[in-house]
């Protein structure tokens, strides 16, 4: 799960969302990344208003406490808006239908 010491990717993966985004924000904790890929195009699926509420209260505020200045989604279909996902988020979110596409932006 890693590229870089400042740079990791989560997705492939068929698990329940919010586990799988908590392993994934204490691992940026962890790693202080800066940059994060979030790919859901494999994920079986799209978050529920549920797990976007409890992101907002878990996740984003370590994502926060790691430093990370950027998300970049792998989203396939249409994209949800590039605005903050959460009034929370101290960090840049962009959302694009390709991984490659998402890696490309993250990485800079």
């Amino acid at each position: 799960m890693g590229q870089g010491q400042d740079f990791i990717k989560v997705g492939k993966v068929g698990r329940v969302a919010h586990i799988t985004l908590e392993t994934f924000a204490e691992s940026a904790l962890q790693h202080r990344a800066q940059r994060l890929l979030i790919d859901v195009c494999e994920f079986k699926l799209r978050p529920s208003a549920e797990v976007a509420a409890w992101r907002d209260e878990v996740t984003v505020p370590k994502y926060n406490r790691a430093g990370v200045k950027k998300i970049a989604w792998a989203w396939p279909g249409n994209t949800p808006s590039n605005n903050p996902t959460s009034e929370k988020d101290k960090f840049e979110n962009r959302y694009f239908a390709k991984e490659a596409e998402a890696l490309a932006w993250a990485s800079t």
